[in-house]
C-alpha cells in the first residue's frame, strides 16, 4: 500500500484529520481512495491533459484509485455543460471541476 503519511514535526497532528503528503498528486489519491469506499462515481472533464514525461496530472491518479468515473462534456473554454451531464439518481457522485490554466470555469458557481 502506498504511504501517503509524511513525518509530521509536531507528532501531536497526526491524531487529528490532518494527512501529511509528499505531493497535492498523492493527496488527490487519498482522497480518491476515500470516495472509492463510498461507492461514489467521479464525474470529470472530458478534456484531461496528458503529455509524454509525466502523463496526467489527475486521469493517471484516478486510473490508480480504480474509482468509477465518467467524463462530461466542456465547452470551447472548458467550462463544464452542464446539461450534458447524465445523473444516474441512484447513484452518489463526485464532480471534479478543473479550473484550466488558473482560470475558473465560467460557471463554477452553477
Amino acid at each position: 500500500m502506498l504511504n501517503i503519511q509524511k513525518e509530521a514535526k509536531n507528532k501531536a497532528n497526526l491524531r487529528s484529520n490532518k494527512f501529511f503528503t509528499k505531493s497535492a498528486r498523492n493527496a488527490f489519491l487519498h482522497i480518491l481512495r476515500l470516495n472509492r469506499n463510498e461507492g461514489k462515481t467521479l464525474l470529470l472533464p472530458a478534456y484531461i491533459g496528458i503529455n509524454d514525461y509525466e502523463g496526467s496530472g489527475v486521469f493517471d491518479v484516478i486510473q490508480i484509485s480504480r474509482i468509477p468515473y465518467q467524463f462530461y462534456t466542456v465547452s470551447e473554454n472548458l467550462s463544464p455543460i452542464l446539461n450534458s451531464i447524465q445523473i444516474d439518481i441512484s447513484k452518489s457522485y463526485c464532480f471534479l471541476c478543473i479550473h484550466y490554466f488558473g482560470f475558473p470555469a465560467d460557471n463554477f458557481d452553477e
